[in-house]
């Protein structure tokens, strides 16, 4: 690969890609010598436990997720050696405030899932020429990122999903990553990813797309009974497709809105 021989001949120490980018890494075969890397930083989509865990164990240093959006220029989250949380993007860095509100916009407290609210100066005074834009986006010098989180006690945030992709299930929220998460732990699936599709009994139910491992044949029914043991029945996903790929950008990240359109 590519990549891993630029690593190990230039003796790359900062490394910055998607989660995409680490699966393959953790998964290459030959014996790389990348023990110069010291701070992989992972963005640009949700980093799944397993990978994490599995480039670790491959390379023996652990990968540190960060957020951020263009609007916010760009970082405003990030785990670092001195303070890093699994399955969290990090506290928000020095100098931006970070906050959960609710649809009222009102703060809520630690645990509670709303929108990620950022304030600083690092968050762009708004969109060129478009002012009903900006007025949606910007609430008191608060930018609206569309993106659903808790803090915990430490201020580690932890990301649900974009707000956009949130599963109402008669009445009842569903994030689409915390399916994600579990079905990532199957030993038999090597990435997924979960929408909300049209019911008509509940307004929506969750389907999940799942790529299988290289050479191994994955059950509907498996994967299902995984579910039940590990989600509230009202999570498991009604439909489960096996695929062979999944849309992405030019870049790698998994595009949802292609799934929806062919679901």
């Amino acid at each position: 690969m590519k990549v891993m021989s630029l690593i190990q001949d230039q003796k790359i120490s900062v490394l910055l890609a998607i989660p995409s980018m680490y699966r393959v890494m953790a998964a290459t075969e030959g014996d790389f010598k990348v023990s110069s890397v010291r701070f992989p930083i992972s963005g640009g989509e949700p980093l799944p436990i397993p990978v994490a865990e599995a480039f670790e164990r491959r390379f023996g240093v652990p990968i540190f997720e960060g957020y951020g959006q263009t609007e916010a220029a760009p970082v405003v989250t990030l785990n670092v050696p001195a303070a890093r949380k699994l399955g969290t993007i990090g506290r928000a860095l020095p100098g931006i405030d970070l906050a959960i509100w609710d649809e009222h916009n009102r703060f809520l407290p630690a645990g509670d899932v709303g929108e990620i609210m950022v304030r600083g100066r690092n968050v762009m005074q708004g969109y060129h020429h478009l002012p009903e834009e900006t007025a949606k986006t910007i609430t008191d010098g608060w930018l609206h990122t569309g993106d659903l989180g808790k803090l915990d006690e430490q201020g580690f945030v932890t990301i649900k999903g974009r707000k956009k992709d949130l599963i109402i299930s008669a009445g009842e929220n569903i994030y689409p990553r915390e399916i994600e998460e579990v079905l990532a732990q199957h030993p038999k699936v090597k990435e997924v990813a979960v929408i909300g599709v049209k019911d008509e009994v509940r307004g929506e139910v969750p389907k999940a797309f799942v790529i299988a491992r290289e050479g191994i044949e994955l059950d509907e029914k498996e994967l299902r009974t995984f579910c039940r043991e590990n989600l509230a029945g009202y999570k498991v996903p009604k439909y489960i497709e096996v695929v062979a790929d999944l849309p992405r950008s030019p870049t790698g990240k998994v595009l949802k809105r292609m799934l929806s359109r062919s679901a």
